[in-house]
């Protein structure tokens, strides 16, 4: 055999123990509490997990008693959906959308929503008095989706 052939089999056999070498650790597929898939070469167990990040969505002075407390603005809008409710010419169906509206307001629901969310909600509340009963019917089914059912 050659030098050249020696120096290039040496090289090989080098390589293929430095392989084998970093192969042999155990591999851990773990979910951390975030449910993100995670590999690492400690059991899953001994795996560090990261924190839930806590819910930015309500500001902590709106929490009070872990209880949603409106602010005043909020509690001005309350006060102008059941009014709107409760003027003659309402339809059962724009009642109940309303109440449902100043219970997701109440409830913090309204602050978490994206503006997405709240422009669907906005073009659903006018449909609530649609003269068409079958449109007022699919906007409140819609309104109840949007607020999960409440």
């Amino acid at each position: 055999m050659t030098e050249g052939g020696r120096t290039m089999r040496t090289c090989l056999i080098v390589a293929a123990t430095l392989v084998a070498t970093g192969s042999s650790a155990q591999l851990y597929k773990c979910t951390n509490e975030e449910g993100k898939t995670v590999f690492s070469d400690q059991r899953c167990d001994a795996v560090e997990k990261k924190a839930p990040a806590p819910n930015t969505a309500i500001p902590e002075a709106k929490k009070a008693g872990g209880r949603y407390q409106p602010s005043e603005a909020e509690m001005e809008r309350i006060k102008s959906l059941e009014a709107s409710a409760g003027k003659a010419g309402a339809t059962s169906e724009e009642r109940a959308g309303l109440q449902l509206v100043v219970s997701g307001i109440r409830s913090g629901v309204d602050s978490r929503m994206s503006d997405g969310d709240r422009a669907k909600r906005d073009a659903l509340a006018a449909q609530l008095n649609n003269a068409d009963v079958a449109k007022r019917s699919q906007a409140l089914a819609d309104l109840r989706v949007l607020y999960g059912n409440q």
